[in-house]
This record gives C-alpha cells, structure tokens and sequence, in this order.
C-alpha cells in the first residue's frame, strides 16, 4: 500500500471535500507511481499560496474506486466506470461542447462549477496544459492525455 499526498487547490471543490460531499479528484496519471485500490490517501488545504505556504487543513482516506480516462481536445475514453456498460468503456468525439451525462457526472462528482465537459475540459487544461489534437484520428499526433480518477 503507498501514500499519496495530495493537495486540494481548486477552489470550487475544497468545502466539499472538506465536508465529505465531494470524494473524488482526477490526477494526471503518473505509471511509476499510480494510485491503487486500498492506497491511503493524504489530502490537504494550504494556509495560503500553494507550495508555498503551511497546510491548513488534512484528512486521511484510502482508494475505494479508479477509473482511467483518456482525453485530448475532442476525445475522451474512460475505462471500468462503475455504471457504464460495454466492457467497461465509454468514448465520446466533441464531447466538450455538448452535454454527455457520463463527463458530466464525473464533473459533479469532482466538484466542478459549473459541472459541464467544457468547464471539466478547461479546468483540466488549467492544470496540466492544453491537451493535442486527437491522436485517435490522425497518425502521428501526440497520444491523449491520460488520468485516473480516484474515489475515496
């Protein structure tokens, strides 16, 4: 079992996570380190500039669920998502820019405002960059961005 310490910074979310309202966050999939069923988890706040600054506020809690998602600028692709059928994966082209009831409840879950691919898609690309082209279509693109989704 490995710890993961992870810090809470996107401001919609943290109250929530706080209050046990909101348990789940998305990470940029790290292969020499990912996140595991039964991992402990580490969470935190900071008392002001983050990485900068004191913690605020922790809790502990272990992975329950994982689900992996790929997704670039007009793809994604989620694999073992507890409610989704077909071999447990779900994709969606131009997803962004129109409701999808499955990237908008991983949104929800995830405490994103207001819960909508495109905000999901931006907060997102926020923290880890533009995402490329859809390496899906045309050979030679850069590959999709890849995540876990992690549930305590």
């Amino acid at each position: 079992m490995t710890t993961h310490i992870m810090s809470m910074t996107y401001g919609p979310k943290i109250e929530g996570v706080r209050n046990g309202t909101i348990r789940q966050t998305i990470r940029k999939y790290n292969p020499k380190r990912p996140f595991k069923l039964g991992d402990k988890l580490l969470i935190h706040g900071w008392s002001g500039k983050p990485y900068g600054s004191p913690w605020s506020w922790r809790m502990e809690s272990v992975v329950t669920e994982l689900d992996h998602l790929w997704v670039d600028n007009m793809v994604w692709v989620l694999k073992d998502h507890y409610d989704l059928t077909h071999e447990g994966y779900a994709s969606s082209m131009h997803v962004w820019d129109r409701p999808h009831p499955h990237i908008e409840k991983i949104a929800k879950d995830d405490g994103i405002v207001p819960p909508t691919p495109m905000e999901l898609l931006k907060v997102l690309e926020d923290f880890h960059g533009k995402f490329p082209r859809s390496g899906l279509l045309i050979y030679g693109d850069p590959p999709m961005a890849e995540f876990q989704v992690i549930r305590w």
